[in-house]
């Protein structure tokens, strides 16, 4: 019992167990306004932006994992740890964590930008 125990204790919060992430764009502040407003892409982008430590960013990240290979090749699907990445907090007017923001198909401009406030499970978003 002690072991398992120990073994708990032991294990990082931040391991991740979920569904493959490999259709999830990572976004930082050297590659967002390069892929989603200089890059000419057409398809719209669902950007999850959250910090490592919030409990609701742990709850979503499956959730956003299984949306990003559901939506493969109708909309590009990215995550950004903005609590690292703060220059982006005005541009999507951030508040809180996690943050789901929608920019549209089409031209691009930072201007243009919805948050998304729906549901937080892959069958609703």
């Amino acid at each position: 019992m002690l072991i398992i125990i120990v073994s708990l204790a032991l294990c990082s919060d931040e391991e991740y167990h979920g569904p493959s992430e490999e259709d999830v764009i990572i976004l930082d502040k050297n590659n967002l306004k390069e892929e989603i407003f200089e890059s000419g892409s057409e398809e719209g982008w669902f950007i999850d932006m959250h910090a490592p430590w919030c409990d609701h960013c742990k709850k979503l990240r499956p959730e956003w994992a299984q949306l990003a290979t559901r939506l493969k090749g109708k909309a590009k699907v990215a995550s950004l740890d903005a609590s690292q990445n703060r220059q982006f907090d005005q541009i999507f007017d951030l508040k809180g964590y996690p943050t789901l923001v929608f920019v549209p198909p089409g031209l691009k401009s930072e201007k243009i930008s919805f948050k998304y406030d729906g549901a937080r499970v892959v069958d609703r978003m």
